[in-house]
């Protein structure tokens, strides 16, 4: 999941949608069922910048603390949209407008034991970590980046 996001999604308000109870089912209801952690349905694109919580392709099962995890790095990205909207706000005329470059891969990585992979081992369906890039860009009007200004990186654990 990748995604050039601009400065109007600073403005705290929700984008995208929510995951629910039918999120990922049955492989969460497994999850949850069969293992000592606490399973979630996760954004990969958070619902505050456009995700959405029906797509397949937006979600991946993450325990409770590697969602809290991928929440920190969603936060700094937040401050980042805030500094971008209030430059955007600053400078309407400006030819140029500040964003954020996001990039979240799920690892090809299953979170079971490789010897114990199979169709009966909900593990399988479950990856071992995420990681999350982002950078702020300069972006012209017709928003192709022009200036990498910082960046930041990380990897999170499925089942921290």
């Amino acid at each position: 999941m990748a995604g050039l996001l601009g400065p109007d999604l600073g403005d705290g308000q929700r984008w995208g949608t929510p995951t629910n109870s039918t999120s990922l089912q049955p492989l969460m209801g497994l999850l949850n069922g069969n293992s000592p952690k606490s399973w979630v349905a996760g954004h990969l694109l958070n619902a505050e910048f456009g995700g959405s919580g029906n797509a397949v392709e937006n979600l991946t099962p993450l325990t409770s603390a590697a969602n809290n995890a991928h929440k920190t790095f969603e936060n700094h990205i937040k401050r980042m949209l805030l500094l971008c909207k209030g430059l955007d706000d600053q400078y309407p005329a400006a030819s140029d407008w500040y964003g954020v470059r996001y990039r979240v891969d799920v690892s090809t990585d299953t979170y079971a034991d490789p010897a114990t992979i199979n169709v009966g081992n909900m593990y399988s369906y479950a990856y071992s970590h995420i990681e999350v890039e982002y950078e702020f860009v300069i972006a012209g009007i017709l928003g192709h980046p022009k200036n990498r200004l910082t960046e930041s990186a990380g990897s999170i654990p499925v089942a921290w």
